[in-house]
């Protein structure tokens, strides 16, 4: 089996074996383990659904898989108004197990700024994330506006 080498205006990758590339994917065989849709850093835009809003926060969010992994870009221009403790949001694809602090960024809550950063929590199998107002998982004022505004990084089923 020969090699094929994909050049790009920036980089190469070496390809080996049964390895091939089509429309931006490039699906891996290496030693009996196949490595599927192993995006090629594309960015994607994606609505989210927000959860513990009577209005909810207006925001452009984009998203990149780079194997298994997903990077989320939450960037929020206008807060929501709240109407319960809880938030959660939905991400583009279902994450693979529960992970605690996967993602970090800039609160809003009852309409002040947060000084400690937020923090976003997946859950196993579902595309919905919980995201609390501290580190510590703490809950949101139900009344006033909130938002969170960041980057969440995990695991895709």
């Amino acid at each position: 089996v020969g090699n094929l080498d994909v050049r790009g205006s920036v980089h190469a990758e070496r390809l080996v074996g049964s390895d091939k590339v089509t429309a931006g994917k490039l699906e891996v065989f290496s030693s009996g383990s196949y490595f599927p849709d192993i995006m090629l850093g594309a960015w994607t835009s994606y609505t989210t659904t927000y959860g513990g809003f009577s209005t909810a926060p207006t925001s452009t969010n984009k998203y990149v898989r780079i194997g298994r992994l997903c990077v989320v870009t939450i960037n929020v221009s206008g807060a929501g108004t709240s109407n319960a403790t809880t938030f959660t949001l939905t991400l583009p694809f279902n994450a693979n197990t529960a992970q605690a602090m996967v993602g970090f960024g800039a609160i809003v809550d009852n309409g002040a700024g947060i000084t400690t950063s937020g923090r976003v929590d997946t859950t196993t199998a579902s595309a919905t994330a919980n995201v609390f107002k501290d580190p510590n998982g703490a809950a949101w004022t139900s009344s006033g506006s909130k938002y969170f505004n960041g980057t969440i990084i995990y695991e895709m089923q």
